[in-house]
């Protein structure tokens, strides 16, 4: 017997939780094709259906693990790889079926070729109706998954590839992605990866998993030959929360993303889960040190540049703006914004003649005019000339704004000049308004951009900043009040108030800090419906220009 267990090569783990039935009828289904060919692990996660689990494991000769505590399917699957006993492992869920022999060897044979492999089988979709398991003939042959980082409407999600022919990479059977919950790998590599160490509960393992295989020189490939069923559910036995899979496409996008991919991608899940962003972004935030030594970690063992993932996951017909589009588009920006500018009385930052001067200025730098930047200095001279005591002081239309632009041009250079003399007066009127009697907690209008820019004022100035003692406790106490309300992170920009909270007393720097770029996290429009678009930074022509200039320059 010891003999045996030695030659064994492959173990299959099955993480589960309230499967019922569905945990045996799998064992069986391995059994039966694989025979003892291989061990098999089965891990329950504190399941609550009372089933006997112990002894269906016993029948089948497989290992049973029993969680002490709810750890959640990535953080059991990664459990299964490490009690496992031999090179390499498959995962499967709990609900799956084989119809062929000799897969074993396949998988097995495949591993041995590559030390670096991610391996993901067919899936053949399986309904369940009146207790019988049926093939869903609707379906079409998939072939693994891509993650469409450019595409308007996807936050790091895996999507079916149903057409080979989309993706060059498949004519190798390599795949952007994995999907289908039948992965094999080795052992060595897995944990060489940290596996899925950090992901809570459920969601997204397949896209970190995927990312990290590529990024460190690996690969993901497809078995066309091995079809594995999959009964997909139409309601999960156990609750699934939104906040935690929101959670984890923040720490994948903390992680391994470049900082434009990561801050579109929060963007993205701020406005598409705001219900949950709350509960989520206050996960990452306190995880924050430990998310961190994990892209320390990853930053060591990566050698593949993102450019790769891109590339991968980038179908053959997309359309790539080229160097000529992206300067064709942005002179057509800069001479509609030069046209209209004088015709808009908003001077602010978001939506008015403030966030286009931003982009004069880059623009000027980027083709090294100097007319664009004389007309920026001018469009500057008439913002700084209409201040008035009427002005409100928020970020999007108010003082916060124009200042916050201003010591941003002073920052990179454009122009010169000391911050505090510059901004004495405007930082004077923004402390006019007692934070105590404020009920608008958001960026635009509200506290949350007024504690954005003191903080940051208080970051770049040090100690020379302009806010006396009194200001700077009020407006702590009164963002501590917000924060310590029991729905707090229910506030729309509660990872504003929550970021920037610690700034005011010197207690801690932003740790996602925020910036330019989070202002202009939008989708490049076809260049002939620049003109259709507003002016202003925020989905607008100048924030349009901005990300062109910051993209491009980002890639050389």
């Amino acid at each position: 017997m010891e003999k045996n267990v030695k030659e064994k090569l492959l173990t299959v783990i099955i993480p589960f939780l309230n499967e019922g039935n569905e945990v045996e009828n799998t064992l069986q289904s391995v059994r039966d094709t694989a025979g003892d060919s291989i061990d098999i692990l089965i891990i329950n996660d504190c399941s609550t259906d009372n089933f006997d689990y112990k002894t269906i494991a016993l029948q089948y000769n497989a290992v049973y693990h029993e969680n002490e505590k709810r750890i959640g399917v990535a953080a059991s699957r990664d459990l299964g790889v490490e009690l496992s006993q031999t090179p390499y492992f498959l995962l499967l869920d709990a609900h799956m079926r084989f119809y062929q022999e000799g897969w074993v060897n396949r998988i097995v044979d495949e591993l041995k070729t590559d030390e670096k492999l991610l391996l993901c089988c067919q899936t053949k979709a399986l309904d369940q109706v009146d207790e019988k398991v049926i093939e869903d003939t609707q379906r079409q042959i998939s072939f693994g998954a891509y993650v469409g980082l450019e595409e308007v409407h996807n936050s790091l999600d895996a999507v079916w590839i149903w057409d080979k022919k989309e993706f060059d990479c498949l004519v190798d059977n390599y795949i952007p992605c994995v999907l289908g919950a039948a992965y094999a790998s080795g052992k060595k590599y897995w944990q060489f990866l940290k596996g899925l160490n950090g992901l809570i509960s459920y969601g997204s393992d397949e896209v970190y998993i995927s990312f990290k295989v590529w990024l460190t020189g690996g690969h993901c490939k497809f078995l066309e030959d091995i079809e594995v069923g999959h009964i997909y559910r139409k309601i999960f036995p156990y609750e699934v929360k939104t906040i935690h899979t929101t959670y984890n496409k923040m720490l994948i996008s903390e992680t391994l993303l470049p900082d434009k991919y990561k801050k579109r991608i929060f963007r993205k899940l701020k406005s598409g889960w705001k219900e949950v962003y709350g509960n989520a972004y206050q996960l990452y935030y306190e995880n924050i040190s430990f998310i961190n030594l994990l892209k320390e970690y990853y930053k060591q063992i990566v050698n593949n540049d993102f450019e790769t993932i891109l590339q991968l996951n980038r179908k053959i017909d997309q359309i790539i703006l080229t160097q000529g589009d992206r300067e064709q588009m942005l002179k057509r920006i800069a001479y509609h914004i030069i046209l209209q500018t004088s015709s808009i009385s908003d001077i602010g930052l978001l939506y008015g003649k403030m966030g286009c001067i931003l982009f004069l200025f880059h623009y000027a730098r980027y083709i090294h005019n100097h007319l664009f930047e004389e007309i920026a200095g001018y469009l500057l001279e008439d913002v700084q000339s209409e201040l008035s005591s009427s002005l409100s002081i928020d970020m999007e239309s108010g003082y916060c704004g124009i200042a916050w632009g201003i010591n941003y041009l002073l920052q990179q250079g454009f122009v010169k000049g000391d911050s505090s003399e510059i901004l004495e007066d405007v930082d004077k009127k923004i402390m006019e308004r007692d934070p105590k009697r404020m009920t608008d907690y958001t960026f635009e209008k509200g506290l949350a951009g007024i504690l954005f820019y003191v903080s940051e004022r208080i970051r770049v100035n040090g100690k020379g900043h302009p806010f006396d003692s009194e200001y700077i406790l009020r407006l702590s106490n009164k963002t501590e009040e917000i924060l310590s309300s029991p729905d707090a992170v229910q506030n729309k920009d509660f990872d504003f108030l929550l970021e920037y909270s610690g700034c005011l007393l010197n207690k801690e720097n932003a740790r996602n800090p925020f910036g330019l770029y989070d202002l202009i996290c939008m989708d490049i429009p076809d260049i002939n419906l620049i003109e259709k678009y507003p002016l202003g930074l925020q989905n607008g022509c100048a924030g349009i220009g901005l990300k062109l200039i910051l993209d491009s320059q980002e890639l050389e």
